[in-house]
């Protein structure tokens, strides 16, 4: 004879497994943080050290201005990603696995790692618009589809039209038999 487990120790054991998940996520997000961390210092000290090497060299001058009156300037931030580079990611990613469903963060990391930048340097929620909207767009194109049920308010399940799949196919054949010739 079994006994049956009671519906508190079930909850309170998924608590602990979605606590345990958490606390694992928090935790290779912190090494990601201080590999960040410790470029950065090192960014600030090679930085620091051309300052005082551009200093140096403006005393040098006939003309002698203070080098901390020279105000600093913004620097000018490149676009986060190349002209079309999100759907070049994405759909090189899904092509390799035309059959397959995966969520929007599975394909943020995709991206990410395509872009090689860290997904902790950059504003989640702005990434994950950024994203997202580009994947509707391939949708209302008919190159992506979408799964009919949300996992959550941010995710969803993509993959590539059949449609397209089948395209892709056809013109790698016309290539094919065109080299062949």
């Amino acid at each position: 004879m079994s006994s049956k487990t009671p519906s508190s120790l079930k909850w309170l054991a998924g608590k602990r497994s979605r606590l345990a998940g958490k606390l694992t996520a928090y935790q290779h997000e912190l090494v990601e943080v201080e590999e960040r961390q410790l470029w950065l210092r090192n960014e600030i000290e090679k930085t620091a050290g051309l300052i005082a090497a551009v200093d140096s060299t403006i005393g040098l001058h006939e003309i002698q201005i203070e080098p901390s009156d020279i105000r600093p300037t913004r620097p000018r931030r490149k676009a986060l990603f190349a002209h079309g580079m999100v759907s070049r990611s994405v759909l090189s990613f899904l092509h390799a696995h035309p059959e397959h469903w995966f969520s929007t963060s599975e394909l943020m990391d995709v991206l990410c790692g395509a872009a090689k930048i860290f997904r902790t340097d950059y504003d989640p929620d702005f990434l994950r618009r950024l994203l997202r909207r580009r994947l509707r767009a391939m949708a209302a194109r008919k190159i992506l589809e979408r799964h009919g049920e949300r996992i959550s308010n941010t995710e969803q399940r993509w993959r590539l039209s059949r449609q397209h799949t089948g395209r892709s196919v056809q013109r790698a054949a016309d290539a094919s038999s065109r080299c062949i010739t």
